[in-house]
């Protein structure tokens, strides 16, 4: 089989461009078609029977319907060509899975930033949705409250959660055969390295202590939150 000859700087650059402009054409369609259907009718069926004639003329699953709607809502047309220009400055192909994480954001100046880097960042969506959760992430004062067990049981529970999770979570950080994490042990600080110990020996000793108290519960069975009895052993130690 002939090898393919390589692919010149200029008849590349053409190719991305050509794709750009395509996913911009993309965009527009799908703001276009996100605007009918906010026009619709209110009623839940009728707008129902739209989504799904338009995911059988476009061909996109029920959810990405909804990203539309959201989409048209969220950006005006000046908002639109912003984004499109954007894209085509950086050479930058989007679609609406990244829209659907620009719709995420309440306030347009903030949108507008985080649109601009990542677009000029050429962000992989990993690296968009970690942004993302830094970005709209509550504070420590805000958000919702910690759910705490309705009882002694309920918060041994809890308790026990926390340690299983976080043993869980730090052998796979320290597993070296697991290609799907990035960053290692080694990568981290030594003196965060010793304070992560301290924590893994503290949650050792915090599961033991929670395990013998609620072995000393009356029998094997507790009332969970919903109020329903199921066996406390297999409950806490089901991945």
């Amino acid at each position: 089989m002939a090898k393919r000859k390589p692919v010149s700087a200029e008849v590349q650059e053409a190719t991305d461009k050509a794709q750009v402009q395509e996913a911009t054409a993309k965009l527009r369609t799908y703001h276009q078609l996100g605007l009918q259907l906010l026009k619709k009718r209110k009623s839940d069926s009728r707008r129902w029977a739209d989504m799904q004639a338009i995911c059988e003329r476009t061909g996109l699953p029920a959810h990405q319907i909804r990203t539309l709607r959201a989409f048209a809502a969220t950006y005006t047309p000046d908002d639109l060509k912003q984004l499109c220009g954007e894209c085509r400055q950086h050479d930058r192909v989007i679609g609406l899975t990244v829209v659907k994480h620009l719709v995420k954001f309440d306030d347009k100046r903030q949108r507008a930033q985080f649109q601009l880097r990542l677009i000029a960042g050429a962000w992989s969506n990993v690296r968009i949705v970690a942004e993302l959760k830094r970005e709209l992430r509550p504070s420590w004062k805000g958000g919702r409250k910690p759910t705490i067990g309705e009882d002694k049981d309920g918060v041994l529970l809890q308790l026990k959660g926390f340690s299983i999770s976080w043993r869980r979570w730090s052998e796979r950080f320290a597993d070296a055969d697991d290609n799907e994490v990035k960053v290692r042990p080694a990568d981290l600080a030594p003196e965060v390295r010793a304070a992560m110990r301290r924590v893994t020996e503290t949650f050792e000793v915090l599961s033991d202590v929670v395990s013998k108290r609620m072995e000393q519960g009356d029998g094997s069975h507790r009332v969970t939150s919903r109020g329903r009895r199921t066996d406390a052993k297999s409950q806490i130690e089901r991945p």
